[in-house]
């Protein structure tokens, strides 16, 4: 058996534990005792533990498998070899280079699309989760539904201009040949910079590998930028356009601080209307939210259980979102289906050095440059609660 999985049959255990304490109070009419509120903190302290101790074992297989697989992984020797050679051409010849890198370090697959737009050379990534609580655009990208691509390719999505019922369904297909069509979405990549500075010692020292001491860098930048975007990028300026402006995302305002799971339980219903996948729910949110989640309490002072339909739901802090959009000390948080959004990339990181600014220092200029592009593939299967109050 997986890890993961001995992790999860754990992780059920743990949660039934708790559900015998608090049946228990219920059943007998009264407040949990201070001996049982200590067992109640201990295990919920597990059951955290637990969570993120299956993401990073999921997280392990997935690069296991890609090693298996012979794919060079998120931050692999290959990658950084690669890289190092393209500096050091860029430097020497003060050519840019474009660097293959693989970016989400996953196994490839192909990609079902229409024959006349020249699809059959499109790559495709599969989803895996990742780190729970991760304050990195890193670990909540990988969820969308990533996909190699070039500018101006299309991408078929399937749009539904009514949602029937299952028994009504096929009469009113074949009836009116409309309920089900399948649109073309067109990728319009945006450039993702970062800028560095190095000392010319660096190239001058043929041991030193560059790959290794730069790509980490440039990565996480770029992701950030990347994730930042994805959120609420407006779409102009040379960025993408985000969840905050994609047309058919479900929203409510919350307006005011969070006191209770009900706007979850809110969010939850509504992307159960629409028909998404309730067992592949992400939660991304502001870290001043998930300090108000842990310290809810009811009427008692006592800590506030968390709805077990919720429970199973991946949970991402990103301090990125902010936290005065109009009314002073007011948050984003986004929950759905983040698999219906589908991240398009440019596989390559292009590479350019420049030496004249900083020629005085001695000192080197690096850029690196990737391309993303956010197509909503079923946008009302994500919902953005608007108007949190966070302090």
């Amino acid at each position: 058996m997986k890890r993961s999985d001995e992790l999860r049959e754990l992780l059920f255990d743990k949660q039934k534990e708790v559900a015998k304490l608090n049946d228990l109070a219920a059943e007998e009419k009264r407040m949990m005792t201070a001996k049982e509120l200590d067992q109640f903190e201990e295990l919920r302290s597990e059951i955290n533990s637990i969570k993120k101790n299956i993401a990073a074992a999921e997280y392990d297989e997935e690069n296991q498998r890609s090693k298996a697989s012979n794919k060079p992984g998120f931050t692999s020797e290959k990658t950084h070899s690669k890289i190092d050679a393209a500096l050091r051409r860029a430097h020497s010849t003060k050519a840019d280079q474009a660097v293959k890198t693989n970016f989400f370090g996953k196994s490839e697959q192909r990609l079902l699309s229409p024959a006349d737009n020249g699809g059959a050379n499109l790559i495709a990534q599969p989803i895996a989760r990742s780190l729970y609580e991760e304050q990195t655009a890193q670990s909540f990208l990988p969820l969308l539904s990533t996909v190699e691509a070039d500018q101006n390719q299309t991408f078929p999505i399937l749009a539904r201009d009514g949602r029937t019922t299952p028994s009504g369904k096929a009469y009113d297909a074949a009836a009116t040949e409309s309920n089900i069509t399948v649109t073309p979405a067109q990728v319009d990549l945006k450039n993702y910079m970062t800028y560095l500075k190095t000392h010319n010692n660096m190239f001058r020292d043929s041991s030193i590998d560059l790959g290794s001491r730069f790509w980490p860098v440039i990565q996480t930048d770029i992701t950030l930028q990347v994730g930042t975007d994805v959120l609420s990028g407006s779409g102009s300026s040379n960025n993408i356009k985000g969840l905050d402006s994609i047309t058919g995302v479900q929203t409510f305002d919350q307006g005011g601080a969070i006191t209770d799971f009900t706007p979850f339980t809110q969010a939850v219903r509504m992307l159960g209307t629409v028909n998404a996948n309730l067992s592949n729910l992400t939660m991304i949110a502001h870290p001043l939210v998930w300090e108000a989640l842990a310290n809810l309490t009811d009427s008692t002072g006592q800590p506030l259980m968390m709805p077990k339909q919720l429970e199973n739901i991946r949970t991402f802090s990103f301090a990125p979102i902010a936290t005065d959009q109009g009314a002073g000390s007011d948050t984003t948080i986004y929950i759905g289906d983040l698999s219906r959004f589908q991240l398009a990339y440019r596989d390559e990181v292009y590479l350019s050095t420049n030496t004249g600014p900083s020629m005085a220092k001695d000192q080197t200029d690096i850029l690196g440059l990737m391309r993303f592009d956010l197509l909503p593939m079923e946008p009302d299967h994500l919902v953005r609660i608007t108007g949190v109050t966070v302090s």
